[in-house]
């Protein structure tokens, strides 16, 4: 189906460990880090409007040293209290976040961004308007021995190895489809339900 479609929603992932600030006397978020006199958090949510994307909600974490009520209050001032917390957000992988995000939604197309990415407005207006309903952007992968994790041929992908280990392959944005957005929240539903 290569039908454009609007996308009206992102959650963006932001329930990770932090960061140290520059005094060394505090962690905090990674999102709220400064980049250019603005937090990564308002930069991605003012890109994210620019392309009409008004529908954001940001999954942050409650274990950790960077999590508190004022890190989590400044988070809730820049989503406009949009805002949805993963309790175990240090025993659990990114995964975990996502599925806490699919499952505050309805099914539509939707963009996925990990909160530590930077990325230019013209990356998502790539993924807003490519014809293609389910995008990831992956970084180049190479094993230990300097095999390809991640095979493209052209602009798809072909396959991701299946040993492949989170940290080798850098997904910071995807774009999924309806019909995605079911299978990727049922499959990880499953996947959780049966680490536990």
């Amino acid at each position: 189906r290569n039908v454009l479609r609007k996308i009206m929603r992102a959650i963006i992932l932001a329930a990770g460990s932090g960061i140290k600030t520059k005094d060394k006397h505090e962690d905090i978020p990674t999102c709220l880090m400064e980049v250019g006199g603005e937090s990564l958090l308002q930069r991605q949510i003012n890109i994210l409007k620019q392309y009409d994307i008004e529908e954001i909600v940001v999954i942050v974490g409650e274990e950790g040293d960077c999590w508190n009520e004022k890190t989590i209050a400044a988070i809730k001032n820049i989503a406009n209290n949009k805002v949805i917390i993963n309790p175990n957000n240090a025993n659990t992988p990114s995964s975990s976040s996502l599925v806490l995000g699919l499952q505050h939604f309805e099914p539509q197309t939707t963009l996925v961004i990990d909160g530590d990415t930077i990325f230019e407005k013209n990356l998502i207006k790539s993924l807003v308007e490519n014809k293609y309903d389910n995008l990831l952007f992956v970084e180049e992968a190479k094993g230990t021995l300097g095999e390809h994790l991640v095979l493209r041929q052209g602009e798809k992908l072909q396959q991701i190895k299946p040993n492949l280990l989170s940290n080798e392959v850098f997904t910071g944005l995807m774009k999924i489809n309806e019909d995605m957005y079911k299978i990727l929240a049922s499959e990880l539903q499953n996947s959780a339900n049966q680490q536990r």
